[in-house]
């Protein structure tokens, strides 16, 4: 069943068996041992604990989770109901909204409501960390054996990564990545090649300009990039904050590479934007049908299906740079946190290892949420339950390996929105780039200052 959960970005991932054995003191039931567990996290099973899997108490839980209602009732909701009969997971909605966005999660604060669980996104990780939403999750993870090796390669890096101390504050259920989509029609109209995989960002340059055009009183552009999430998951792994000095790292040569790169596509004849709402639109890709192609989320995918959209279209692994063959964006996972508030620390989080347990993992794959988990044979599978999907080049969307993740602070996110009004600027209002990465390496100083501890 497809259902589009473009309200997480962005995009994150896990299954239940993650999960193998226990050891350590139960926190919440009594119960049997459960057998010993093989993963890496944790090994010390000499006290007998109830198994992860079990909740054999009456227990209430309350969540703030950054989805739609459709989807938190069939991938959340529901798995929960039916493994767990004992737990009550109230989901909570400040201001009657499924915001668990910082501002949602700020109003919740004030109110004195803090969920026992978060579900939400990469980008508002720092946010969320000043408003103390996060604790470390590593003793659990070492008490029930919770067998963080089975993610796919990358995201424990990337996890670890957002912790100087190396606790391990979050798991991700899902994961997403960028690929190329392309319009089969535009292509045909005009006797162009369709793009392929493993194609560097020069070489789909090339095809762009073949594809910018007007036609019959229509114009085409050939290509555009999701704008946000690209800055934020760079394939160069570009940092936006220095780590030991707190300060702007985007007035840099990596920066301005990037820059240079996005430069040379939107200066081909034909492929300039018109208007800001233009900018990484991809209703032009899609609804207008006026753009060849567009380098965007799964996530766009799914709307655009959702949607019914009659489109002859397919998808190739997003260009890549010339010294990083086979690799895509870093990670971006969104991901479940138990609060510092939390009274049910263990309930909490076998709620957690079950909604990334195999069983969940598997029919979230199928319905087009790709999982975090490194098994092909899970992997292969995903969008299967998509008739909208078959026939189409869907192994596009697993055949990259994740960049390494960036050096990371909680003062990221101001990087990445100075730099995208800088793209903004440098595209529509020809500023040239060397200013445009001062002004924006000016404006993160200045939030970052702002808003230090």
């Amino acid at each position: 069943m497809l259902k589009s959960w473009t309200a997480v970005a962005c995009g994150l991932l896990l299954t239940a068996s993650l999960v193998a054995g226990c050891g350590g003191a139960s926190g919440d039931a009594g119960g049997s041992a459960a057998a010993p567990g093989g993963g890496q996290a944790g090994k010390d099973t000499k006290t007998s604990v109830v198994p992860i899997d079990v909740i054999d108490q009456p227990v209430h839980l309350t969540i703030a989770a950054q989805l739609s209602d459709d989807l938190y009732a069939q991938f959340i909701d529901d798995p929960i109901k039916k493994k767990f009969p004992n737990v009550t997971l109230e989901r909570l909605k400040p201001g009657g909204n499924a915001n668990a966005n910082p501002k949602g999660t700020a109003q919740l604060i004030s109110e004195g409501t803090i969920p026992d669980i978060v579900y939400s996104l990469p980008g508002w990780y720092g946010q969320q960390k000043l408003q103390d939403l996060f604790s470390d999750m590593t003793p659990l993870v070492k008490k029930y054996n919770f067998d963080t090796s089975r993610y796919f390669p990358g995201i424990m890096d990337t996890v670890l990564s957002y912790s100087p101390e190396g606790k391990i504050e979050f798991l991700p259920d899902t994961m997403t990545t960028l690929v190329l989509l392309y319009n089969k029609d535009i292509f045909d109209k005009f006797g162009v090649s369709y793009p392929k995989d493993g194609m560097t960002w020069e070489e789909s340059f090339e095809l762009a300009k073949k594809l910018s055009r007007t036609d019959n009183g229509k114009n085409y552009r050939g290509m555009d990039v999701l704008r946000d999430f690209n800055v934020n998951n760079t394939q160069l792994s570009l940092p936006f904050v220095d780590q030991k000095t707190m300060k702007a790292a985007v007035n840099t040569d990596g920066w301005k590479r990037y820059l240079t790169m996005l430069k040379s596509m939107y200066d081909i004849a034909g492929n300039k934007p018109e208007k800001k709402g233009d900018l990484g639109n991809f209703g032009q890709f899609y609804q207008t049908q006026s753009l060849a192609m567009y380098v965007g989320r799964l996530e766009n995918i799914t709307t655009m299906v959702a949607d019914k959209t009659a489109m002859n279209w397919d998808m190739a692994t997003m260009p890549t740079y010339k010294e990083l063959p086979k690799t895509a964006t870093q990670v971006n996972a969104p991901y479940y946190a138990i609060t510092p508030a939390s009274k049910n620390r263990d309930a909490a989080f076998k709620v957690i290892a079950y909604l990334i347990s195999d069983p969940v993992q598997i029919e979230g794959n199928k319905d087009g949420r790709l999982t975090v988990l490194k098994d092909e044979a899970i992997r292969k599978q995903f969008g299967a339950n998509i008739k909208e999907y078959s026939g189409k080049h869907i192994e596009a969307a697993i055949a990259l390996q994740a960049a390494k993740p960036r050096p990371y602070t909680i003062y990221d996110n101001f990087g990445v929105i100075h730099l995208a009004t800088a793209i903004q600027d440098m595209v529509l209002s020809g500023k040239d780039i060397n200013t445009a990465l001062r002004e924006a390496d000016e404006a993160t100083n200045k939030d970052i200052e702002a808003n230090k501890q």
